[in-house]
């Protein structure tokens, strides 16, 4: 091998090294999973079958929320989940749930109405239950159980988007790329 080229390979393995040495105590956060799959988070099993804006003076979803209409220049987002506990027993089903958009924007989701059919209510559930209810309005009625989200324009226009899911006890996480 000539001198020049030695060199050259030499200069290379330095600069790969060096590439993978930045960083090196940084954990890189876990990729999203794509719309539709499944991801576990402590023995519950999420799967977001639908994200999209929603019309509440429109149908359907004028069935799925009531409320008033968003403040300003915001909209209404609504993804559809479902929750089942995949093990063998009671499991609580998460509770927080963040909607990251782009510049690490953090949107948590809106409280509904007591009386929203719809809505995603946390519980604790038991081998093989899920979330929505089977036979329920959100199971017959919707893609799933809705978490509503007020976001801003700007935030709805800059893709991509994910919802964050962390398990009741805050350690777990796993994130979804909602399609909009």
């Amino acid at each position: 091998m000539r001198s020049l080229d030695r060199l050259t390979l030499a200069a290379a393995v330095l600069v790969v090294a060096s590439i993978g040495a930045c960083g090196g105590g940084e954990r890189r956060p876990e990729e999203a999973r794509p719309e539709g799959s499944t991801v576990d988070v402590g023995g519950v099993a999420y799967t977001v079958s639908l994200a999209r804006q929603i019309n509440p003076n429109i149908p359907p979803a004028s069935d799925w929320y009531q409320g008033p209409d968003p403040k300003g220049d915001a909209l209404l987002f609504a993804v559809f989940l479902q929750a089942c506990n995949s093990g063998s027993e009671p499991r609580a089903a998460a509770s927080r749930f963040r909607l990251v958009g782009p510049f690490d924007a953090r949107l948590a989701p809106k409280r509904l109405d007591e009386d929203n059919v719809f809505a995603y209510e946390p519980r604790e559930l038991d081998p093989a239950q899920c979330i929505p209810r089977k036979g329920s309005a959100a199971e017959r009625g919707a893609p799933g159980a809705m978490l509503l989200f007020e976001m801003p324009r700007d935030i709805y226009g800059n893709r991509p988007l994910r919802l964050e899911i962390s398990g009741p006890e805050g350690g777990e996480r796993a994130s979804v790329e909602v399609d909009v």
